[in-house]
């Protein structure tokens, strides 16, 4: 019984620590992928190898992703000359579409991305925001504005793009 036990123990902790492995975090290197952008065309890593990258992964029926897109808009236009905006969604091409008809989204989006999403970032929950170097180093994780709570409004309010500045800066050149 003992023995059972211990060898039920020993695989617990071997599949949890698997799980723990394919999540990315910061200091990583940003894993590999092949996905088609909204005109049907293969985006890889290897295509934006020296870029900075703003990351954003998200899905249409995700009311803190939607939620965020304006101030994510507001980044984008900043520093849309410095850094490549580029969104990860689990939804297919045509649905991507129809949704940014509505919803004004100024990233360049990769379709279709839930298998590497899920299967190879690990990503758990949405939205997450994945600051990239030019090495393809993650330097920063986040997922989606943190809501603010001020004594003048009754409810919590999402903070701005500004959130993501700082570290953003950090790894754009001067």
């Amino acid at each position: 019984m003992r023995l059972a036990l211990f060898f039920l123990f020993v695989s617990y902790i071997s599949v949890n620590a698997q799980r723990k492995d394919i999540e990315v975090d910061v200091g990583d290197s940003f894993p590999a992928f092949e996905l088609k952008n909204l005109n049907n065309k293969t985006v890889t890593l290897k295509d934006l190898k020296g870029k900075v990258i703003f990351l954003n992964t998200w899905f249409t029926g995700c009311k803190p992703c939607v939620e965020e897109m304006p101030e994510l808009n507001k980044l984008s236009n900043k520093y849309k000359d410095r850094v490549l905006f580029l969104s990860m969604t689990l939804d297919n091409k045509e649905e991507t579409k129809e949704f940014l008809k509505t919803h004004p989204y100024n990233f360049e989006h990769l379709v279709d991305a839930e298998p590497f999403l899920k299967d190879v970032l690990g990503s758990k929950a949405y939205p997450r925001n994945i600051i990239i170097d030019r090495n393809g180093k993650i330097q920063f994780i986040a997922y989606g504005l943190p809501h603010i709570k001020r004594l003048e409004d009754k409810e919590p309010i999402m903070s701005d793009f500004t959130f993501f500045e700082k570290p953003l800066l950090k790894v754009l050149p001067l």
